[in-house]
């Protein structure tokens, strides 16, 4: 339970991907999102072979979504894992994930 906190609050408040005893909450304007950042640069500069989104928590979730290839990183939670096109546990594995997702946009055009 978080001391001092509002009780609407309390959905709000997640637990960090990597620590059981850190809780954390989000704060992001309305609209905002790494996935609207995404369309946005997509309209502007409209990449030839597509995108590649990674993330690590719940706040890539949109960018997973956007993206064309989404890959989770390291110990994404669960919920990003179930979307994402690959999942890559670590540095290595995510360098591999890249090579390999942008393999799949080349033969994709």
């Amino acid at each position: 339970q978080a001391i001092g906190c509002n009780e609407d609050l309390l959905p709000l408040i997640m637990k960090d991907s990597y620590s059981e005893e850190i809780r954390i909450v989000q704060v992001t304007a309305q609209g905002a999102s790494k996935g609207a950042a995404l369309r946005y640069l997509c309209k502007k500069f409209q990449p030839l072979l597509g995108t590649i989104g990674a993330g690590d928590d719940t706040n890539d979730l949109d960018l997973l979504e956007t993206a064309d290839i989404g890959i989770a990183v390291g110990e994404a939670p669960q919920e990003l894992r179930k979307i994402a096109y690959m999942n890559a546990s670590s540095p290595e594995m995510l360098h591999l994930s890249l090579e390999r997702a942008k393999n799949i946009l080349m033969e994709r055009k």
